[in-house]
Order: structure tokens, then sequence, then C-alpha cells
């Protein structure tokens, strides 16, 4: 029996997914993070950049069908349309897209995953960033 995959490792899957999608790197290149920006990295941080924050999930049948809930939020010192931008990309690469991946963990094997965004996106401005962001929420449907 396979193991259920962490929110971690969900999260990491998607990751790169974004970062291969064509229109998501030519926006934010490898800037696609697994957790929100820090205050302290601001003097490294560069924009525009995307973050996914894993919420955690549920289990419907242990190790084969899993749900995962995750934050998607585009950030663009530009301006709001500009972290608009960066979330379609995201959102296109991403939403009702079969997405496969090699299980690291024990048992090995491939997994599959279809996202889909839960919640639409909503615009703000990160005061602590000095950025704009466009944040939607998300849930990716795993089996395997």
């Amino acid at each position: 029996m396979a193991s259920s995959l962490s929110s971690l490792a969900a999260v990491e899957m998607i990751r790169r997914t974004l970062i291969d999608a064509a229109a998501v790197s030519a926006l934010v290149a490898d800037r696609v993070l697994g957790a929100y920006p820090e205050q302290v990295d601001l003097g490294e941080a560069a924009f525009p950049t995307v973050a996914l924050v894993g919420r955690g999930g549920d289990l419907r049948r242990f190790g084969r069908m899993e749900s995962v809930s995750f934050d998607l939020v585009a950030y663009s010192q530009e301006s709001p349309s500009a972290a608009a931008e960066v979330y379609d990309a995201c959102s296109a690469a991403l939403q009702v897209e079969r997405i496969t991946f090699a299980d690291t963990g024990a048992n090995g094997g491939e997994r599959a995953a279809v996202c889909e965004e839960a919640a639409r996106p909503g615009s703000m401005w990160d005061g602590n960033l000095r950025a704009w962001a466009q944040s939607g929420r998300w849930t990716a449907r795993v089996i395997g």
C-alpha cells in the first residue's frame, strides 16, 4: 500500500510543474517558492515571484486518493495587473491539467494529480514585501 502524501511533497510537485511551464517561467524564471517570502528575504527577493503554501488536506482512501489544499500567491512590485498576469499564467498551467510525478517515498512509483481553483483570487497590497499580490485557494486531488 502506498503511503500518504504530505502537503509539502504536494507543494513541491506543483512548484516543479510551474517552473517547467513556459508561460510561468517567462514571467518569474525559477522564482516559485514553497512558502511565503519572509521579510528577512527582502534584500535578496526578486519580483515577480510565486508562493505556494500548503494548507493540509484529507484522505479519501489511505495512500490511494488524497486532497491537498494550498494557496497560490503571485507577487509583483510593478502593479496589481502584473500580479494578476502571473497568477493567470499559473492558473493556465494548473487548472484541471493532469500532473504526473515520481513518488520518492518508501513505496516509490508514480502518482498523478489534478489541480482545481477552489476560491477565485483576490488582490491585495503586501506592505512587508512592498508588492502587489494576487492570492487564490486551490485543491490538488492526488491519486496513486
